[in-house]
């Protein structure tokens, strides 16, 4: 049990040190143009199901910070000189950190939008699985271990996918925050209702 866990947290270790070094590599070769396509993507595929209320509602949320990191980013690149093919490609690489920082960020605020939505849901869950355990303990049913395995790694995948999807430079759907939120609100219930019955 404890090689097993050590295992889990080693190869926990290994994927995030996986991440962070695929972001540095993804800052000195990502093209600008590419990012600023998915974040356009993006908010149009937003605005296509909310629309004026998208530019009131995540607009205001970032564009201050965004606009602060902007014209931070393009101060180091004058900095640098104009013209030489270095200052040039400082001032792509500020523009990526700019472009990636406004994409995470617009990602953070849609998150935590449906989160407002959908959190009642999730915490219903947690209530009712933890009252379905209970239940259990007084009559002669055994929980199934193998069902709060499958709860257990599947709500830490959601959650691990839900966090990679907010870094990635990949365009995705609207609807895929609201579904992983659901997700893991289901995988959290059936990890709790089938917990040993002595814990």
């Amino acid at each position: 049990m404890a090689a097993e866990k050590q295992k889990e947290t080693s190869f926990g270790q290994f994927f995030f040190g996986l991440v962070i070094i695929g972001m540095i590599v993804l800052v000195f070769t990502i093209s600008p143009a590419y990012l600023e396509r998915i974040y356009m993507a993006e908010r149009q595929a937003v605005q296509a199901i909310l629309g004026e209320a998208e530019d009131e509602i995540y607009q205001e949320a970032y564009s201050e910070p965004s606009q602060g990191l902007h014209e931070g980013t393009a101060a180091l690149a004058r900095d640098a000189g104009q013209g030489t093919p270095v200052s040039l490609w400082a001032n792509d690489r500020a523009t990526v950190l700019w472009l990636w920082g406004n994409l995470i960020s617009y990602r953070l605020v849609m998150l935590f939008s449906w989160m407002l939505c959908i959190q009642p849901l999730i915490l219903g869950a947690f209530i009712d699985g933890y009252y379905v355990r209970e239940s259990r303990k007084y009559s002669f049913v055994s929980q199934s271990p193998i069902r709060h395995k499958v709860g257990v790694r599947s709500a830490t995948l959601i959650f691990v996918a839900t966090v990679c999807s907010i870094v990635m430079p990949l365009a995705f759907s609207p609807l895929v925050v609201p579904l992983a939120l659901v997700s893991i609100g289901m995988a959290s219930w059936l990890w709790i209702s089938n917990l040993q019955k002595r814990l």
